[in-house]
């Protein structure tokens, strides 16, 4: 599950769920998922960079800790 709120200012907030017992999905693949979104909604077409990261622990488990990453970030 991720959300994406863009600003009319260029900067916008991405929030992705993460898991550390996720062997699948890693930093890349969540990544890709907001180049992807930037891509397909003709956002930031001279890229962009990330100017923050919080990860906030949503649930503790024997199995892996699951996380709530907001990332922050402005078009370049």
């Amino acid at each position: 599950m991720s959300s994406f709120e863009p600003n009319s200012d260029g900067t916008f907030r991405y929030e992705v769920m993460k898991s550390s017992s996720d062997g699948v999905y890693n930093e890349a693949d969540r990544l890709n998922w907001l180049q992807m979104y930037l891509d397909d909604n003709a956002l930031c077409p001279n890229g962009y960079e990330i100017t923050e990261k919080k990860n906030i622990l949503v649930q503790k488990s024997f199995i892996g800790d699951a996380y709530r990453e907001i990332i922050y970030g402005r078009c370049t």
